[in-house]
Formats: C-alpha cells, sequence, structure tokens
C-alpha cells in the first residue's frame, strides 16, 4: 500500500483562472473543448497521452519552501499586487471580468509614461543564475519559471544555457526598457542584453536573488526577506494527462 505522501495522481489541468499559463501548456485551454476531448478519449478507451510536469522551489532561510510554477519579482510583481487590489476592490463586472487585469496594467502604463508618474522605487539587490553569471544594482524586472511556455502569450527567457530552471533579471540600468518590452515578452534578445549590459537571461540548474522584500508566485503575492538570499530550483514532477 502506498503512503499519502507518495500520492501521485495523474492531472488534467483545465483553464479556469485569468492568464490560465499552466493549462495553456498542458493543453488544457480552452477548458470545454479540452474536456471534450479527455471524455471523448476516456469513452473510446483510448488513453490520455501523459507528461510530467516540474514545479519550481522557492526557498529563504527561515521561510517554508514554497512550489508554484511562475514567479515574479520588482516591477511584475507591483503589477500583480496593483491588479490583485483592483479585483479585491469591487465585485462587478469592471473588477472581475477578463478585462479587468489589461485595464489595471494599461492605466498604470499610461500614467507612468503619458503622465510621467514615478514608479515604485527599484529594490537593490543581486541576481544570479548558475553558468551564466550575475548581476547587480537596481532590480528593475524579474521572472522565474520551470515552464516551457509553448502555447502562453509571453515567452520572456533568453534561449541560453541548460537546466529546468528559466530565469530574467534586468537592472535599472538597462535604457529603454519600455521599447524593449515586446522583444522581451517574446524571447528575442539580442546580442547586447547580457550581463554587461545588466540583463540576465537564460537556464540552469539553480537562481539565487538576493534584496526583495516580496514576490508574486503563481499570482499571489508573498513577503521576503530583502537581506536572505531567494533561491529558486527545480521542484516536484507532477503527472499531467494531456487531452
Amino acid at each position: 500500500m502506498r503512503r499519502t505522501g507518495d500520492w501521485d495522481p495523474a492531472l488534467l489541468l483545465l483553464a479556469g483562472g485569468r492568464a490560465n499559463v499552466v493549462p495553456r501548456e498542458c493543453g488544457g485551454y480552452p477548458a470545454m473543448s479540452a474536456l471534450r476531448r479527455a471524455l471523448a478519449a476516456l469513452r473510446a478507451g483510448r488513453p490520455l497521452n501523459e507528461e510530467r510536469l516540474m514545479t519550481l522551489r522557492v526557498s529563504q532561510a527561515g521561510m517554508p519552501a514554497r512550489h508554484g510554477f511562475l514567479c515574479a519579482g520588482a516591477l511584475v510583481c507591483e503589477a500583480v499586487r496593483l491588479a490583485a487590489a483592483h479585483r479585491a476592490a469591487g465585485d462587478g463586472w469592471w473588477h472581475r471580468s477578463w478585462f479587468a487585469d489589461p485595464y489595471v496594467l494599461l492605466r498604470w502604463a499610461l500614467r507612468t509614461l503619458v503622465f510621467r508618474r514615478p514608479l515604485a522605487p527599484d529594490p537593490v539587490g543581486v541576481a544570479m543564475l548558475a553558468g551564466a553569471g550575475e548581476i547587480q544594482g537596481g532590480m528593475r524586472l524579474l521572472i522565474v519559471s520551470t515552464l516551457q511556455m509553448r502555447n502562453a502569450l509571453y515567452n520572456p527567457f533568453a534561449a541560453r544555457g541548460a537546466g529546468p530552471v528559466r530565469f530574467t533579471a534586468i537592472t535599472s540600468a538597462v535604457p529603454s526598457l519600455w521599447r524593449a518590452l515586446p522583444a522581451l515578452l517574446s524571447g528575442h534578445f539580442g546580442s547586447q542584453m547580457d550581463p554587461a549590459h545588466g540583463v540576465l537571461s537564460g537556464r540552469g540548474e539553480r537562481a539565487e536573488v538576493h534584496g526583495l522584500a516580496s514576490y508574486a508566485l503563481d499570482g499571489e503575492v508573498i513577503a521576503a526577506d530583502p537581506a536572505l538570499p531567494m533561491v529558486f530550483t527545480a521542484g516536484r514532477a507532477l503527472r499531467v494527462l494531456r487531452p
């Protein structure tokens, strides 16, 4: 008999949230068509393809390790915080519809770019990716994941290095980040986007960041200790069915 701790069910992950990054990764988006495919296979006695999906493990001394799939810090974490606050402010369509998050981000961009409202100060720290080097200074953007993001709306990682942890950190020393953002989101990193120019992006076995007071893991904002390093490694492999 298997122990409870060894329970390893096969998961069918269907879309139901907002970004739906994980269901897109696993063929569960859109939800109803994916569910119909899975039910049709079940009725016909056909097995569904099974894959292993690796979680991202986020750990820091004195705090419980957390597992998720997409972690964000600095400017991206602030965007997640603003979107969450907007959703919590009401129950109507304006606050809970598919348009709520894009509206918050568009309003934020207009206030920053058009009305010159200053952004929150960048947290000052150090980011390191095994085998790729390190950068230090004001952390403008941080994104970490173990997902391939084959069908996601964005894939902000350079095709460099090897390992399960995909990592992108950009310091405030990078000029014109807003203009470069479309290329970054699609994974197009030019020759000047390297640690010498304040950009650290690629794959590795382990990544580490110092100086963050908070981060967002799968949309949940979590407090951190900026005096202690935050470590990113591969976590548990989940069994996932692809409809």
